[in-house]
């Protein structure tokens, strides 16, 4: 019996796999964050505050718009709380 030899995964496969899962994580996250701000029945979903808090501040600003619209009324989350950590900034 002949065994044929096993082929290595080039290294380019590799990256390309390794950024395919980057990017695939990157739109999962990106895709959580929008779900949170616009359709969210709480402000107080905890992995959505945490990803708002980490946007760069335009984002985070939008972000905490969109919260505050819907959500105004009751104390502001993490991420889009005031300095007396209650009221919205």
């Amino acid at each position: 019996m002949v065994e044929e030899p096993k082929k290595a995964v080039s290294i380019w496969k590799r990256l390309q796999i390794f950024f395919g899962v980057l990017l695939l994580i990157l739109v999962g996250v990106v895709g959580f964050w929008l779900w949170y701000v616009t359709s969210s029945t709480t402000q107080f979903q905890s992995p959505g505050m945490d990803i708002n808090n980490l946007m760069p501040a335009p984002l985070n600003e939008w972000g905490c718009q969109q919260l505050k619209k819907r959500f105004g009324q009751d104390r502001a989350p993490f991420g889009c709380v005031a300095d007396d950590y209650t009221s919205w900034k």
